[in-house]
């Protein structure tokens, strides 16, 4: 029995090892413009090409959609299957947009990847906390300690905001902003 309550600890890492390639984060709030939905389903349909492709790109790249736009990041193991998860990421119907962070190389450890979740964590935390940022408007990822920003802001000012929110966090060597403005002039 005492072996049984030093496993029990182990079960919520495990099921996040076997279920995912990189944990997401996700917010409540306000709907963003396009119908989540269609991110979900396009989501999940790039995991499952991915699993066919390859195991281990399923493994070591992260994939965010945000209104159909595709974040990659993480690392592949060759070109040849680098070049086969863009030619695949592009042909699924409904992608608009494919931002490519990938490098080729081996696998990161477990302690690394566990310290970009929890960055990633944090970040998603503080934009939610704050009152005037939609945190529905922004996905984030880190890998290796870069953080990257996917969303739509309503202007340059909120947009920068949410950028610093993650500069400012221990530990970030990096941010990349892929964050759309609504209104470049205002």
């Amino acid at each position: 029995m005492k072996c049984l309550y030093t496993l029990i600890p182990l079960v919520p890492l495990s099921l996040v090892l076997l279920l995912g390639g990189c944990m997401g984060v996700f917010h409540s709030g306000n709907l963003p413009k396009e119908d989540p939905r269609s991110d979900l389903s396009l989501q999940a349909a790039l995991n499952l090409e991915l699993i066919q492709l390859d195991m281990a790109l399923y493994h070591q790249v992260c994939l965010k959609v945000f209104e159909g736009n595709v974040l990659l990041a993480g690392r592949v193991p060759s070109k040849e299957l680098h070049t086969k998860l863009i030619s695949t990421t592009r042909s699924i119907p409904g992608i608009k947009k494919v931002f490519d962070n990938t490098t080729i190389g081996g696998s990161r450890d477990m302690s690394a990847y566990l310290s970009d979740a929890w960055k990633s964590t944090q970040i998603a935390s503080k934009i939610f906390a704050n009152n005037h940022l939609l945190p529905d408007n922004y996905a984030v990822e880190t890998v290796d300690d870069v953080v990257y920003l996917l969303g739509r802001s309503p202007n340059v000012k909120v947009r920068q905001e949410v950028i610093d929110i993650a500069r400012r966090l221990e530990g970030v060597k990096k941010v990349i902003s892929y964050i759309e403005i609504e209104n470049p002039t205002s």
